[in-house]
């Protein structure tokens, strides 16, 4: 066997494999990120929330209060 049929064989091998590896990374870090930030949109809407409340019983947090139809309605636009 010489050296370029070891070389062809190797790359037969090894790049099927590693493309397949980088694409199942791929799709799983782009669900991953799409996770995270619905999670920072519910987070954010529970920080919206908790505002409200601290205002209204507490009068703290009023500077920070929200609604959290008016911030999907600004991610809706842009």
């Amino acid at each position: 066997m010489s050296v370029a049929a070891l070389a062809e064989w190797c790359i037969q091998w090894f790049w099927p494999t590693t493309r397949l590896f980088i694409r199942c990374s791929e799709r799983l870090l782009t669900k991953m990120a799409a996770f995270l930030h619905e999670m920072d949109d519910i987070g954010q809407s529970t920080y919206c929330d908790m505002a409200n409340l601290w205002c209204e019983r507490y009068e703290m947090l009023c500077e920070y209060r929200c609604r959290f139809i008016d911030m999907a309605w600004e991610r809706a636009r842009y």
